[in-house]
């Protein structure tokens, strides 16, 4: 339709218009396929094995038969970060599990925790992770620990496990015997 304005004429086009094109949908993402991508790139600790007494310390640097050693770590804390996967900002919080400990004689052992052993020894087991070789060897000891990750990303959450590098350390194992020497 058309109209006289002053001395103008405006013509109305009646022609309907289609929409303006929406944005393309966005794809649908698997969050936690893309959480467990970037919780595999996470840079844990490793579980660095330590050994009281310190067979290092004694004029044998080994370990003896029947010893009772303390395993232990120091405690890694909570490990946080926040990465970007696909274009996705993934927050994940790593928190250590139990340590996992194969003392290379056929014994696992999973510790919940570890202690140092401060003071007077008197060759006491650990409370929380040790071991006592009952064979002279060289040993190698495996540590691992397992750590809960837990991720958000996108208003969804969960959480994974994932398993630590693993520490190898290389541990002698000596039959001491005594000897008595009469008085002279």
């Amino acid at each position: 339709s058309a109209r006289l304005v002053g001395s103008e004429m405006c013509i109305r086009d009646s022609i309907p218009t289609a929409p303006p094109p929406s944005p393309a949908a966005p794809a649908t993402v698997d969050v936690a396929a893309l959480a467990r991508q970037a919780s595999a790139r996470l840079d844990l600790p490793a579980a660095e094995l330590r050994i009281d007494p310190a067979p290092a310390d004694n004029e044998w640097h080994a370990g003896a038969v029947g010893e009772q050693l303390w395993l232990w770590t120091h405690d890694p804390g909570p490990q946080t970060t926040r990465v970007v996967e696909q274009g996705v900002e993934i927050t994940l919080a790593a928190t250590p599990g139990p340590l996992r400990i194969d003392t290379g004689d056929h014994t696992q052992l999973t510790c919940t925790r570890t202690d140092r052993l401060v003071g007077d020894f008197h060759n006491q087991p650990s409370p929380s992770c040790g071991h006592a070789y009952q064979t002279p060897g060289r040993y190698t000891l495996t540590a691992t620990r397992t750590w809960q990750v837990q991720w958000a990303a996108l208003e969804h959450t969960g959480t994974l496990a994932l398993t630590g590098p693993a520490s190898h350390h290389d541990l002698d194992i000596i039959e001491l015997h005594s000897v008595l020497v009469p008085n002279r």
